[in-house]
């Protein structure tokens, strides 16, 4: 229940989201919170260290440069410590373990809207995948508006029905 009261008020969409506003000094510092759970095909928790397969979660790095350089994994951990995989969590019919990123509102693209963009190596040797999330303000608060895993759009204002899994 904690979990998916979490998701809610971290996808909160306003009944007067159309009215964007400037977030106050308060609010621009203010963090919105997206989880979501790592799943191969076959809807194996790919981040189960039950599971030999799983991806080790020290190994998790986010790096805010496509480059590589600027590994931002600590600032997204609360007191720098722990990891960004949380769990075992239950958000409605799915269960497992979470990945947990922030959107904090610094990086403004247009009119009342935010993005942050991650790049995410789940093993040393592999590939980064990367994640953008988009936030809006309105009046009374913000909201996670999109978000976009390796280009594919996975939720956004029109379409908002989502899982909370991704498929690698």
């Amino acid at each position: 229940m904690k979990y998916f009261l979490l998701l809610f008020i971290t996808t909160m969409v306003s009944c007067s989201k159309n009215e964007h506003s400037e977030p106050s000094n308060e609010m621009a510092n203010f963090d919105l919170t997206l989880w979501f759970f790592l799943q191969s095909e076959e809807g194996e928790d790919l981040l189960d260290p039950n599971r030999l397969d799983s991806y080790n979660h020290d190994a998790i790095r986010i790096f805010s440069d496509s480059e590589m350089k600027k590994d931002i994994t600590s600032t997204l951990l609360p007191n720098g410590e722990g990891s960004i995989v949380n769990g075992p969590s239950e958000i409605g019919d799915e269960k497992g373990y979470m990945i947990r990123l922030y959107a904090d509102m610094s990086n403004k693209i247009s009119e009342g809207v935010y993005q942050n963009t991650y790049y995410v190596k789940y093993s040393y040797n592999e590939t980064p995948d990367m994640i953008i999330i988009e936030s809006t303000a309105v009046s009374n608060g913000a909201y996670v508006s999109k978000f976009t895993y390796n280009d594919k759009v996975i939720f956004n204002d029109s379409e908002p029905d989502w899982n909370n899994v991704i498929v690698k």
